[in-house]
């Protein structure tokens, strides 16, 4: 309700400003030497607003994401699972890949990719989705792609104790005291590279709607440069420097280090983080150079 409320006050015009020139509408006059009582001012907007908005939006897309599915957010788990077996059958038990415990192996990395993956599939029409609130409510439209941001991170957490079980069972992994801050720190990377790549696909969609279909591609191209199926060192050595450029690949390699090494890899983080900020700096300047054209476009 407060979220709500915080909507309805963002997008609500001021008050008509009185022409004090205008005798019968001025404001009384006071003796001399006395000030003029202060006139009335709007609530200011804060932060908490913003994050009850966030909130809102952010339990609007999961409503409607599962709305009328029988699974709901099974579909979550089956989408990343139904991967690992596929790539398990294909790279382990056909072409017998010498990496231990392969399955394990896969999850940790598909896990993590799948929130950049879905969260780019589901940006790009993020303002066209929500066209009538972009052009009826004034408020901070980067926070719908947030809200997108956030909804497939919620549905990574929650995939994190299916993988404890997974690994548990298959390799006999077990959950560290490391995952308490480890899985904090990569979680805010990570979101940090979503967010600025998703905000400017979603703003450029609204005038180029050939980059929805455009992102498939690029995803599927970036899901072979990042070392997902495969570890960093069966790279070959000419192969290396375009699998490194990708911000996604230390990335993936601290999940993998985190959820099965049990230990949060600090160089691999102090590669990402420059790198994440740089994604998200810039993937916000682009959003804000159209933002004030996306309500005429949506």
């Amino acid at each position: 309700m407060r979220g709500a409320r915080a909507l309805g006050e963002l997008g609500k015009p001021d008050p008509p400003r009185q022409d004090v020139s205008d005798n019968t509408n001025a404001r009384p006059s006071c003796p001399p030497g006395h000030p003029l009582p202060a006139a009335p001012q709007s609530a200011p907007v804060t932060w908490r607003r913003y994050v009850d908005l966030l909130a809102v939006l952010t339990a609007k897309e999961i409503k409607v994401r599962y709305k009328r599915t029988a699974l709901g957010y099974l579909w979550s788990l089956l989408n990343p699972l139904v991967y690992a077996i596929t790539f398990w059958f294909a790279f382990k038990a056909i072409l017998n890949v010498k990496i231990e415990n392969y399955f394990v192996f896969l999850l940790a990395g598909l896990f993590p990719w799948q929130w950049f993956a879905n969260t780019l599939q589901v940006a790009p029409a993020a303002f066209l989705r929500n066209g009538s609130l972009v052009k009826k409510v004034l408020f901070p439209r980067y926070l719908i792609v947030g809200s997108v941001v956030l909804t497939e991170g919620v549905h990574f957490l929650l995939c994190l104790p299916v993988f404890a079980v997974v690994a548990w069972l298959s390799a006999g992994y077990t959950p560290h005291i490391g995952w308490l801050w480890g899985i904090p720190i990569l979680t805010f990377v990570e979101g940090l590279i979503i967010y600025g790549v998703a905000v400017a696909v979603a703003a450029f969609n609204v005038f180029l709607r050939d980059i929805e279909r455009l992102i498939g591609l690029v995803v599927t191209v970036l899901f072979y440069m990042t070392p997902v199926i495969y570890r960093m060192d069966m790279v070959p050595a000419s192969l290396v420097r375009w699998v490194t450029i990708n911000p996604m690949s230390p990335i993936i390699v601290g999940w993998r280090d985190l959820l099965i090494g049990h230990a949060v890899d600090y160089a691999a983080v102090a590669r990402a983080l420059p790198a994440a900020l740089a994604v998200a700096i810039v993937g916000h300047l682009l959003y804000t150079r159209v933002r004030w054209q996306l309500a005429e476009h949506v």
